[in-house]
Order: structure tokens, then sequence, then C-alpha cells
């Protein structure tokens, strides 16, 4: 293990940087027993993550709460925390989500003029000068628009799968080809890229 970590009562309390430690079944140590995790704050929420090496000799981060759900690079589903502390990464405190539902557990976020998205669904909010809904994503700070939906839920998709690719350290055209989408209006007046995702044919560690 290359983490110091303490067990009780069958409860890891695996040491993180920052400060922070991590709560793991004593049953999952051999999962994350090689490597090294950190802790690292994603708005208001901190999680473990570790680096690894893509198949494609980029580096990505992976997250523990993914690890441990078994969810694979580019898998578009979650894992989510139900008491929305990114750290309890207890068998009793993680799910897998088919989309990105999982936010209702968590505080709108804001952006940086100070007002909140208007839809429900984070990255989503209404153009009322197109009278559509809107999606974009942050990478490195810099903004990303993922086009204009007509529906709600059709833009919280669009920003699910842009999520999936930005967290396992895609690049921001990786990340806008994959968050586009046939029923985009803004996508629907662009040329196709020839695959909407980076990764189709390979599967994750």
């Amino acid at each position: 293990m290359k983490n110091d970590f303490t067990i009780r009562d069958g409860v890891a309390v695996v040491e993180l940087t920052q400060g922070r430690s991590m709560l793991v079944a004593e049953a999952a140590l051999s999962l994350i027993a090689p490597r090294r995790w950190r802790a690292q704050r994603n708005r208001r929420t901190w999680y473990a993550v570790t680096n690894v090496r893509l198949p494609d000799g980029r580096k990505g981060r992976l997250y523990a709460h993914r690890l441990l759900c078994q969810l694979d690079f580019g898998d578009p589903r979650e894992g989510d925390h139900i008491d929305g502390d990114g750290l309890n990464n207890l068998p009793s405190n993680l799910r897998v989500t088919d989309s990105i539902w999982n936010n209702y557990n968590r505080r709108k976020p804001r952006w940086h003029d100070g007002r909140a998205p208007t839809s429900r669904y984070p990255g989503v909010y209404w153009d009322k000068d197109k009278t559509k809904w809107r999606t974009r994503i942050k990478l490195a700070g810099r903004t990303i628009y993922l086009g204009l939906y007509t529906d709600e839920s059709s833009a919280a998709e669009a920003y699910r799968r842009a999520k999936a690719v930005r967290d396992a350290g895609g690049t921001r055209e990786e990340v806008r080809t994959a968050g586009r989408d046939p029923r985009s209006c803004a996508a629907a007046t662009r040329p196709r890229s020839s695959s909407s995702w980076p990764w189709s044919s390979r599967r994750r560690p």
C-alpha cells in the first residue's frame, strides 16, 4: 500500500494529501493498493485521485470511487456518493447512475459572473435570446460550449458525455466532440467528426 492507512471494524482510513483521508472497505484495499492517491477538490467536493497512463500514451486521472464502482475509462455512467462526501468510498455510500442524476446531491454550481444556472442539471442553462437550452463545460478554467438543445434532458446528456471525456484527461477538442449530439441545434450546422467518442473501440482499465 503506497498510502498510509489504519483499519478499524472493517473500515480503512487511507491518508491522502492536503490533510485529507478517504474511507474504503478493508476488503477493497487490494484494488487501491497499487497506486498512490491524492486529494483533489472539484468545486466544493474533495475526491481521491491518482494519475494513470491511457492506452494511447497520454496521462489521465482515475478517481477512487470510479475504480471501486468498476467503471472503465469512457464509461458514461457515474459513481454517486449518496451522502455527498466524495471521500466516503464505502460500499454503502456508492452507487452507479446511468446519467448525471447524482447531481441532485450537489449544490448548484455558479459561473464566474455569479449567476446560478437556470436548469436543474449542471452545465445547462436557458438561453433567453435563442429560447433553447445551452450546454457548456469548463476545462482548465476555460469554457467549452456544447451547443443548443430544444429539450433540457438532451442538453444534460451532452454535458454528461463531455464530462466523462474531460475527467478521463481528454483534450479540449475531444471534450467538445463528445458533447456534440445530432439533436444539438448548433452541431447540426457544422461538419461532424468521424467519431463522436475518442476511444470508442478501446476499453479502459
